[in-house]
């Protein structure tokens, strides 16, 4: 399903309650960037939902937008959320996160219900980066979240902090290498 940008000359800029709730056959959802709004349960219920892009202007996420989409496995954050919480995990199957350009920062535990097998971070974003599994703030000093579960990870080198909860709840967790610039 691509929402279209515009109808009858006109910008789509916000999305209706249930807008396009309940739809069976639909599997991948790609949102314009110019909608701004978002009403609630947006796409609740699409069971074969497995991917959906939300807009780069957005400067929200509500979980209740994808509720009951037991399915979905990648997530395109909109791309001006300010800070991340553990409510991207109400979906348990997610499997792929890609997070916008704007998020400032995560609160502490924000990953602690993650089973992703893949991070991303838009690499326009002037605060964090990746190496595809930690998230660490744009410039590399800081570690402020494991996100993608490992029995073993080792600390980028040159991080000179690890936020708090940053290693927290991964219970097969059993190694971590730290590097020597950490303070």
């Amino acid at each position: 399903l691509v929402l279209p940008s515009a109808v009858e000359g006109l910008p789509v800029v916000a999305l209706a309650a249930d807008a396009c709730a309940y739809q069976p056959a639909v599997e991948e959802v790609v949102c314009p960037d110019g909608i701004v709004a978002m009403g609630p349960c947006a796409f609740r219920g699409n069971k074969a939902l497995r991917r959906i892009a939300f807009p780069k202007d957005l400067a929200s996420y509500d979980s209740n937008w994808v509720r009951g989409c037991d399915s979905l496995e990648e997530l395109v954050l909109p791309g001006c959320v300010p800070v991340l919480d553990g409510s991207i995990f109400d979906n348990p199957s997610l499997k792929r996160l890609r997070i916008g350009a704007g998020t400032e920062a995560v609160r502490p535990g924000a990953f602690n219900r993650s089973a992703l097998e893949s991070l991303e971070v838009d690499e326009a974003s002037p605060f964090l980066s990746s190496d595809g599994v930690g998230l660490y703030s744009r410039d590399g000093l800081e570690l402020l979240a494991l996100a993608v579960p490992r029995a073993a990870y080792a600390v980028a080198p040159g991080c000179r902090a690890i936020a708090k909860k940053g290693l927290s709840c991964f219970a097969g967790l059993g190694r971590v290498e730290l590097p020597a610039s950490l303070e």
